[in-house]
């Protein structure tokens, strides 16, 4: 149960953040004060943006461990959604999304990449032991607080049909498919 809530708290998750990168707009939230510490990212000291985003205001405990995670780190985007601060960044063509609730505490991180070498071999062989016939086309690697084993969402395809595949502790399971027809 636990896993099936976490995979569906992950699924709507990676929803909303495709949809917001679709825009490709940075989103209309504004900042909000709360009573814990906040430090003024302004632009170009953790975003490296030459364009004057204005201001946001992000959490000192949550920008300290991003900092402390993802040192070398450059044009990162931050945005406040509901309960939670958004960092989106690229390194190496891969997006990646790191979330913190309001009080600075780590959430989850997802990568993202189309590069399905980059997938574990033990994860690929999973994979592709039982889609033989498919190609991987996208990978979201999730790592997450309540959960201690990375979860990979593999999409797959073939000619008819895509499949999101959810690999986690050796374990596999099909948790979406969709006709291309």
């Amino acid at each position: 149960m636990k896993k099936k809530s976490l995979s569906i708290l992950i699924a709507g998750s990676l929803a909303l953040f495709a949809l917001d990168n679709a825009n490709g707009q940075p989103g209309n939230s504004t900042a909000k004060n709360y009573s814990t510490t906040s430090y003024n990212i302004e632009s170009g000291i953790l975003s490296g943006s030459e364009k004057g985003e204005g201001i946001r205001h992000v959490n000192i405990d949550a920008v300290r461990d991003f900092m402390k995670r993802f040192p070398l780190c450059t044009d990162v985007r931050w945005r406040q959604v509901d309960d939670e601060y958004n960092a989106t960044f690229h390194v190496d063509s891969n997006e990646t999304m790191v979330a913190y609730k309001n009080n600075g505490r780590w959430v989850y991180t997802i990568n993202r990449y189309n590069n399905e070498k980059m997938l574990p071999t033990e994860v690929r062989a999973l994979v592709k032991k039982t889609y033989y016939d498919y190609t991987i086309s996208h990978i979201d690697e999730v790592h997450h607080t309540e959960q201690p084993n990375t979860i990979y969402l593999v999409l797959i395809e073939d000619d008819k049909t895509l499949k999101t595949i959810r690999v986690c502790d050796g374990e596999m399971e099909e948790i979406h498919e969709l006709s291309k027809e």
